[in-house]
Formats: C-alpha cells, sequence, structure tokens
C-alpha cells in the first residue's frame, strides 16, 4: 500500500533535482553585450548624427522614457500626454543644441524643447507647418502649406512677420 521509504526516496530525489537546476541556472554568467550605438554614417566614416534619445511629448523632457515604457503605457490604455507630437513633419535646433522645434501638420502647431529649462512650449496659429527653420537670433521660421505663406516667430513665440 503506502512504502514510506519509497516516499522519503522520491521527494529527496525531487529536492535535489530542483537544487541542481537551481545550482546550474547560477553557474554561468551572461555574455557581456556590445553596446549599440546608433550613428550615422557607419564606420569607418566619422559619425556625423548620434541617437541620442526619443522625445515625443512633453513628459520627455523630465523622464527618458524607453520603447518598453512606451508599449507598456499603450497596452495599459494609459492616456496620451498633453502636447504629444503626433505628425512631425520638421526639425530645428538652436545653435547651442538646447532647444528641439519640431513642427507637427496633424496638430498644426509646432513645438519647442527646452532641455535646459526642462521647458515645453506649443505655438499655435502656425497653420499646417510642412517645415521650419531658425536664424541666427532664433527665430522660427514656418512654413504654412495651407496658406501658402512663411511666417516668423520671435522666440517669445509671437508672430513678427508673414510673407
Amino acid at each position: 500500500m503506502f512504502d514510506r521509504r519509497s516516499a522519503v526516496a522520491s521527494i529527496g530525489a525531487a529536492m535535489g533535482a530542483v537544487l541542481l537546476a537551481m545550482a546550474s541556472g547560477c553557474a554561468t554568467a551572461p555574455a557581456p553585450q556590445k553596446e549599440t550605438r546608433m550613428v550615422w554614417p557607419p564606420a569607418p566614416q566619422e559619425p556625423r548624427i548620434k541617437f541620442v534619445r526619443t522625445i515625443s511629448s512633453e513628459r520627455d523632457l523630465t523622464t527618458d522614457t524607453t520603447f518598453t515604457d512606451n508599449l507598456a503605457a499603450f497596452l495599459t490604455g494609459e492616456k496620451m500626454p498633453s502636447g504629444r507630437i503626433a505628425e512631425p513633419a520638421g526639425l530645428a535646433v538652436s545653435d547651442d543644441g538646447q532647444r528641439l522645434y519640431v513642427s507637427d501638420m496633424m496638430q498644426q502647431a509646432v513645438f519647442r524643447f527646452d532641455f535646459t529649462a526642462k521647458k515645453f512650449t506649443k505655438f499655435g496659429d502656425v497653420g499646417v507647418p510642412s517645415g521650419i527653420a531658425l536664424d541666427a537670433r532664433e527665430n522660427l521660421y514656418v512654413v504654412d502649406t495651407a496658406r501658402k505663406a512663411i511666417s516668423i516667430f520671435g522666440r517669445d513665440g509671437k508672430q513678427v512677420k508673414e510673407f
């Protein structure tokens, strides 16, 4: 019927197998992964463009979100952050590299990300901005495809001129 010896032996063998499996899992360390740098042009040429991070909303100024964070937010139904870029069409970077301007055709706006001040600004009433550029004084030139015009905005976001 019930053989106590065989039961104890079976339990002992099972525990031994579990301990052996646990020990073998700890025995080898994973090989170190080589860091992949995303640059253009690739080696052996001198890189001129380097991927630093993803910026798509105001939230990205204060936290460095990853693809995994964004995927988890999407899967859990988290609402999109305010001022999220939907359809980027143009980019401009200040001479000191501290401010990034992005034109968004879908939202009909231009977004400014100030990395030093960790400040986000949305320029509205820019028409349908398909392209943008900055001059030496950081005036923003916006190409409006709907009105077939170019608008110039000062650093304060106020329109200076249109032609």
